[in-house]
């Protein structure tokens, strides 16, 4: 699985005006998503040095070196790299991408932190309303540099696939994300429903199938169960969203507040009647096209399930609503940050 923030900045580029005038930094890896606009960072070998700081260096000397006058250089959930960028490249136009709660991230927590933020940006975007407010707390100050632009999602694949009596969990297997409360509500119900396929999608890290006490857990807890409950261990994106799209059903069981909820979105793109938590961003996401949760727990959860599975007709209702009145693609977000972009050439 792809990280939420290559997911959406891979998604926005596709759909931009700007997409032949864009460079992608980052780590050197073998197959780049975007391998025309992408200048990769071999990792350093000097001791105690952060990769991210040493790209952010090598991002300056090349931009430097290539005289760009006023660059927009847009930073992705790394904060502390501003005042390194700031320093470097002198007429930079710097706009900071918040994924995650900026309380918890480093170069961010401080009221003071993010004053600075507040005054060497010249725009700072947010992926939710909650992220955004959770970046405004104990400061008074009003800006008009705050922007939330949501994250958009795309269909990988053009196929339209039928539906089929499957109920998903996709999703990093650590316990914030919850995939325990969901094996544990199948394990009420998988005898019950027979001709149901219950399936958990997902891995410790992305892109690996490496193995911790908590996975090992879930992995487990699939065993004890019967042959209609599945564990398919990571799986590349584009399976995933196919997966997603055959599912009548799809459970997001987050525990810890989402900042956007990126699995939520897919599963409205895909048609699926969700069930989820109030956690985070989760309710600006879904609104009133899903069940949504309040204090989740297993006994909420297989109510739920129950209702959805039993109740065809509520079911195909939250997976029209959810398809039809969807707005979180890649084409408006792309082109919300478009307009961002323009504004500030013309500043």
């Amino acid at each position: 699985m792809m990280s939420s923030v290559s997911i959406t900045v891979d998604a926005n580029f596709r759909q931009s005006i700007f997409k032949h005038e864009i460079t992608i930094y980052g780590q050197e890896v073998n197959e780049p998503l975007q391998k025309n606009n992408f200048f990769g960072v071999k990792t350093t070998k000097i001791p105690f040095v952060s990769k991210n700081v040493h790209l952010a260096k090598r991002m300056c000397n090349e931009i430097n070196r290539l005289n760009i006058k006023c660059p927009i250089i847009e930073i992705h959930n790394r904060p502390y790299l501003l005042k390194i960028i700031k320093k470097r490249v002198k007429n930079a136009k710097i706009i900071l991408f918040f994924h995650n709660d900026p309380l918890e991230m480093k170069g961010s927590k401080s009221i003071q932190q993010r004053q600075y933020i507040i005054n060497n940006c010249t725009a700072i975007c947010f992926v939710s309303n909650y992220i955004r407010n959770q970046f405004l707390i104990n400061l008074n100050e009003y800006t008009d540099k705050l922007h939330v632009i949501y994250n958009g999602v795309n269909l990988v694949s053009k196929i339209q696939y039928a539906k089929e009596k499957l109920v998903t969990f996709v999703g990093r297997l650590v316990e914030e994300k919850g995939a325990h409360l969901f094996l544990e509500a199948v394990k009420k119900l998988h005898k019950k429903y027979k001709d149901w396929n219950f399936i958990v999608v997902g891995s410790t890290y992305l892109g690996t199938n490496s193995k911790t006490k908590y996975s090992k857990k879930i992995s487990s807890l699939v065993l004890d169960l019967g042959a209609n409950v599945k564990f398919t261990g990571y799986l590349p994106y584009e399976k995933s969203q196919t997966l997603i799209q055959k599912s009548e059903i799809l459970v997001v069981p987050s525990i810890w507040n989402e900042p956007f909820g990126l699995v939520v979105a897919e599963g409205m793109l895909c048609g699926c009647a969700i069930i989820t938590s109030n956690k985070g961003a989760i309710p600006e996401v879904i609104e009133d096209k899903g069940i949504l949760l309040e204090n989740i727990n297993v006994k909420k959860i297989i109510s739920s399930l129950e209702l959805l599975i039993n109740n065809s007709s509520l079911r195909q209702n939250f997976q029209k609503k959810a398809k039809h009145q969807f707005k979180f693609n890649a084409k408006n977000s792309a082109r919300t940050l478009d307009e961002l972009r323009k504004n500030i050439m013309m500043e």
